[in-house]
């Protein structure tokens, strides 16, 4: 495994072959019609995988991936794939295991599974783009990668189109109150302003902006920022480009809230976005494999700043956005060509049957 093509090879055969058993343990059950099950399956199977990369990285095993980190992902060997490593071997693979229990049991998954598609999303975003543009080049293997950009986008997509059902209580509406009248959501707003500041200015500093102000956060504030590997740069750039629009979309909808069940499913993407964007930058801002001049610094307003920007505001305001749409909306999802089980499939007979 010295050769980056075998590598590539080797991931390959061992995804088909995954996918293979996966279809043969299942090929009877009434869940089989829906392709998202296998796809969860052979993922739930990587996420373990991951899970052993972040524990050789961090020093819990010795050499046991070392051929892979090498030839395989080499980026990967940073604090920020650390973290990727960390979160999918962890928050991924449990929502895995929840996807395939509520696709078996023939419950909705739809809403997990838009918060699923945001999360790693967002992290394949980066991390390719981080890798690619960094000091790491182009390997073979980095087309591993691919079904993990191509399924969840197309998941996402799916999803959407699916729509939702608006609650009993926006059909019972003959008039949306003023914004002004509404002081929860009046908060969300002032919130999602804060944001949206917060993610220009921090991509004018990872774009070299040369005003006194941008150089004083870099330098007192997030000097994991400058990190040559990209990743950081990249994800404020991505909340630029992408997180700022729905932060902007979001205040239209919250203050104007009749007909806008869309808020809903893309509040659960942005949440599941920002739970992986926020956790994998935390913690590769104090990571040891990040440099030690690039930690957030000690003092007690640097690091109450930090927190109060990347924990409050950026990781559990879009979690309680979601909730708050959530809930508004309803949670009745519309139609699920995939979530319910097929009605000329045995096992219904059976039960229609017996009853």
């Amino acid at each position: 495994m010295e050769d980056h093509r075998l590598v590539f090879l080797a991931g390959v055969i061992l995804l088909c072959v995954c996918c293979i058993i996966t279809y043969v343990f299942i090929r009877g059950s009434p869940r089989k019609s829906e392709p998202l099950f296998y796809v969860w399956s052979v993922f739930a199977f990587t996420a373990c995988i991951d899970l052993i990369l972040a524990l050789d990285l961090d020093g819990y095993l010795r050499g046991f991936m070392s051929f892979y980190l090498e030839e395989g992902e080499p980026y990967l060997k940073t604090a920020h794939g650390t973290l990727i490593n960390w979160w999918d071997g962890t928050g991924h693979y449990s929502m895995y295991l929840t996807l395939l229990s509520l696709c078996t049991t023939g419950r909705s998954y739809r809403d997990l599974g838009l918060y699923w598609a945001g999360s790693i999303g967002n992290s394949m975003l980066v991390l390719m783009t981080g890798s690619i543009s960094g000091r790491f080049g182009i390997k073979w293997s980095y087309m591993l990668n691919i079904p993990y950009v191509v399924f969840p986008f197309w998941a996402a997509v799916r999803f959407l189109n699916e729509g939702r059902k608006p609650s009993r209580r926006q059909d019972s509406l003959t008039a949306v109150p003023s914004i002004w009248t509404r002081p929860l959501d009046l908060i969300f707003v002032l919130y999602l302003v804060f944001s949206t500041i917060v993610a220009f200015c921090r991509a004018m500093v990872v774009l070299g902006c040369g005003d006194a102000w941008a150089k004083t956060y870099l330098k007192d504030y997030e000097p994991y920022l400058m990190d040559n590997n990209n990743f950081p740069k990249m994800q404020m750039l991505v909340y630029f480009f992408y997180f700022a629009p729905f932060y902007v979309a979001a205040i239209y909808g919250l203050m104007y809230t009749e007909g806008q069940s869309w808020l809903s499913d893309w509040s659960l993407l942005h949440a599941g976005a920002s739970a992986q964007a926020q956790i994998s930058h935390i913690g590769s801002s104090f990571h040891d494999l990040t440099a030690t001049e690039l930690h957030v610094p000690p003092t007690h307003q640097a690091r109450q700043i930090f927190w109060i920007i990347n924990f409050g505001c950026l990781l559990i305001g879009p979690q309680l956005l979601a909730i708050r749409c959530y809930f508004f909306n309803g949670n009745s999802t519309g139609k699920l060509a995939h979530s319910t089980i097929n009605e000329n499939s045995p096992s219904v007979h059976k039960r229609k049957k017996y009853r």
